[in-house]
């Protein structure tokens, strides 16, 4: 059974990214979703001393609508059995050796086990840790009708890492998507606070001055914001017949790259589940040894010590040398391209 506070189709704020890593579990999976996307085969990375263009022309990730995306995949759960209870919210949640009754806005249930997929303010996750200010990762976006040079750059997105300087651990993206039939721009700005610093960033501010360089309107009653929480390694993950996935587990802190790594947890949970009923054992005591070997957890802790560098006081150096070492795999890359092309003609 699945519980969820709104009603689908409902808008949800997100870049919509899915990378190579999404589309290949969606297919192990057996799903073909039918919603609209936008192939990206460009991506400018911008940093304070010079900028890095990657172009892949069979595509770097895809860009689709959350609110298409997430329908189609409720659509796809009901299709498959699964109970899909909306409007309903989780109160709280008891746990005794037989099963958990968890009160919702709407009654009560006695289950096997509940799974914590109710996001970075998680009520599932705050039962067992006490931490819902730690690890939390600080977002802003904005959605603007696309300009006609951006129109022209539709398959393009922009990673802009030039604000280090102003404390920010992260940086601001520019996104092409399409609401209502419209082609627009998501502009964002993406604040991880993996390092505990004694400044923060503005974030308003450096997304204002974002806005304005590129001529775009910064009126507040635009933007949108939310929380993001990045994985942790050390964190408690499950407990007696309960698990943590997605961002109530912890997502990635690098780029806030979200749904993919959801997709993989969710593969991770339901194995973890069929293995507790086939063995009659709901302690969950090797989910996170589990978790840490799988490629979510793996690809997760990597980020993870990435970002931990990456947004350090040595970021300005760090990001230089990141540009540097991008610009000449770039410039191999294209070398030999342009070599086995002539080879061959």
């Amino acid at each position: 059974m699945l519980i969820e506070r709104e009603s689908l189709p409902r808008d949800k704020l997100c870049g919509g990214g899915i990378t190579h890593r999404g589309d290949t579990v969606l297919a192990r999976l057996g799903l073909e979703l039918n919603v609209p996307s936008i192939l990206i085969r460009e991506a400018e990375l911008r940093f304070e001393k010079g900028s890095v263009r990657i172009v892949r022309e069979e595509g770097l990730f895809r860009i689709v609508n959350r609110y298409e995306f997430d329908f189609a995949l409720a659509s796809a759960a009901r299709k498959r059995g699964l109970s899909l209870r909306e409007r309903e919210s989780i109160v709280d949640y008891d746990c005794t050796h037989e099963a958990i009754n968890v009160r919702t806005t709407a009654g009560q249930y006695r289950v096997g086990v509940l799974v914590g997929a109710d996001g970075a303010n998680s009520i599932v996750r705050s039962k067992l840790l006490r931490d819902r200010g730690r690890g939390i990762c600080r977002l802003i976006e904005a959605i603007q009708t696309a300009s006609g040079q951006e129109l022209d750059q539709a398959r393009s997105v922009l990673f802009d890492f030039s604000h280090v300087r102003e404390s920010l651990q992260g940086y601001v993206w520019k996104f092409p998507c399409k609401r209502e039939g419209a082609n627009c721009s998501n502009y964002g700005i993406f604040d991880s606070r993996v390092r505990k610093e004694r400044q923060l960033a503005s974030l308003s501010g450096i997304f204002a001055g974002a806005l304005k360089a590129r001529g775009l309107i910064d009126d507040k009653c635009l933007w949108n914001s939310h929380p993001i929480r990045w994985f942790r390694t050390r964190e408690l993950f499950s407990a007696p017949r309960v698990l943590l996935v997605g961002d109530a587990a912890g997502v990635d802190p690098l780029l806030g790259e979200g749904i993919s790594f959801a997709l993989q947890y969710g593969e991770l949970a339901a194995t973890e589940i069929l293995r507790a009923f086939k063995l009659h054992d709901f302690s969950f005591s090797s989910y996170r040894k589990h978790l840490l070997k799988h490629p979510v957890g793996k690809g997760l802790s990597l980020r993870s010590a990435v970002a931990r560098l990456l947004y350090s006081r040595w970021s300005p150096l760090l990001m230089d040398i990141t540009r540097k070492t991008l610009a000449l795999r770039v410039a191999g890359k294209s070398y030999l391209q342009n070599y086995l092309q002539g080879v061959l003609e």
